[in-house]
């Protein structure tokens, strides 16, 4: 299982999951930067074990939508039968997958297209926690 990441200003906590090791590594770091514990994971299996063990709240997935195996949708409805109220934040290279980004029984969904910045990422988790970032 991935440790944990913790930042120093802890507060929110947020469900990683990406693919790519690099990119799940530059979130991460984004992340932390910005304050919130990271759960990182793989894929969706990994994200799913994650989820079983860390009994804590988890009030974000963060996911890549095309990943192999379980995508990021079939991610996102586990994820909201196992952690109800939480919101998901989906990422994307592909342009016109925004266009159809529902998240099942996902209380709140959002869709950031790649590449984007720190900057943009921060407003659209903060969007979804409905919460003002500190600059």
């Amino acid at each position: 299982m991935p440790r944990i990441a913790r930042s120093r200003t802890l507060k929110q906590t947020i469900l990683l999951v990406d693919d790519e090791p690099e990119v799940r590594r530059l979130l991460q770091r984004m992340l932390l930067h910005l304050g919130f514990q990271v759960l990182p994971a793989k894929d969706g299996p990994e994200a799913l074990s994650v989820l079983a063990k860390y009994q804590e709240p988890v009030h974000l997935l963060v996911t890549d939508l095309q990943m192999p195996g379980m995508d990021g949708r079939k991610l996102a409805r586990r994820f909201a039968e196992l952690r109800p109220g939480a919101g998901v934040l989906f990422l994307s290279g592909v342009a016109d997958e925004g266009d159809d980004n529902q998240g099942g029984d996902v209380v709140a969904v959002r869709f950031l297209p790649k590449p984007f910045t720190s900057k943009q990422l921060a407003a659209e988790i903060h969007a979804l926690l409905g919460d003002t970032p500190v600059d």
